[in-house]
């Protein structure tokens, strides 16, 4: 089956395919090295002025589907208009939400908005991350959302690791980490897309008669079958990888999409971060 590459609007890699009618098989295969170190944490970095904000960073101060601006502008002046500009401004907002927000994987929904998050206090990572980009767009500090995997290194294991969201805060110059879901620097983020709120970057975009299914809780894993006879056209991101990675694609037997699983979840990714994998070294 044909498979070609293009980057998105936000530089993203992306796949692109035609699905004829039936079941379709697709799975990834990479391994990644992690140097092992937490996220960077720097106190001093400060906010740019507007004028003083590079080209490319604008559009991550607008609103978009999931982050409305105009009705979160306010609540955010409010709460973080008098907190010192800079790395501890952006920090509180991460604390606050932390701490606003109910996890809840039961309670998710794909349409929840940032405004509708801050009201209803219940949500998963995506949710925590559109209301704390929100409220940094509102302040003039350019954010954008983030996806990909985040595994159990350095952390006690309490569950399959997932896909997860955080976010990037433009300071200084430069894009920094920020999770406002687990609040702590991490060990081993592996991106997969960036952009502007969950909506401009789902695993998978198709067009045509198609459905889906997850299987599993907290799995990165889905099943397709396109319906009729018609053709659907496929496009979906994917790690940036080159040499050390496979990607392949088949119709046959009913078997769904296998996307970059983690290992705790018998999938294809293997993590490793050093002497901080759980005392393993990785592999030769």
């Amino acid at each position: 089956m044909p498979v070609s590459t293009y980057r998105d609007l936000f530089g993203n890699r992306c796949r692109r395919l035609v699905a004829p009618a039936g079941d379709l098989t697709m799975w990834g295969d990479a391994t990644i090295w992690d140097d092992g170190q937490l996220d960077r944490v720097l106190p001093g970095a400060r906010e740019l002025s507007v004028p003083e904000l590079p080209d490319h960073s604008l559009v991550y101060l607008m609103g978009s589907r999931c982050c409305e601006t105009d009705r979160v502008s306010q609540i955010a002046w409010d709460l973080f208009g008098t907190i010192q500009p800079g790395w501890s401004r952006v920090q509180a907002i991460c604390n606050f939400v932390h701490n606003h927000i109910r996890f809840d994987y039961m309670q998710a929904r794909s349409t929840r908005t940032a405004f509708e998050t801050f009201n209803e206090r219940v949500g998963v990572c995506r949710d925590f991350a559109h209301l704390a980009i929100t409220f940094c767009r509102c302040l003039n500090i350019p954010a954008r959302y983030v996806n990909g995997h985040l595994g159990d290194i350095g952390v006690p294991v309490v569950d399959p690791m997932d896909f997860s969201a955080w976010i990037e805060v433009f300071l200084d110059g430069e894009w920094h980490t920020f999770d406002p879901r687990n609040n702590v620097p991490r060990i081993g983020r592996i991106v997969v897309a960036r952009g502007r709120d969950a909506t401009d970057i789902p695993p998978i975009n198709s067009f045509g008669r198609m459905f889906s299914r997850h299987s599993g809780y907290g799995r990165t894993k889905c099943r397709l079958r396109v319906r009729d006879s018609c053709v659907a056209a496929l496009s979906f991101r994917d790690l940036d990888m080159h040499d050390d990675a496979d990607f392949s694609a088949r119709c046959g037997s009913w078997a769904g999409i296998e996307g970059y699983q983690s290992r705790a979840t018998a999938g294809r990714v293997r993590r490793y971060g050093g002497q901080n994998f759980r005392g393993r070294k990785p592999p030769s």
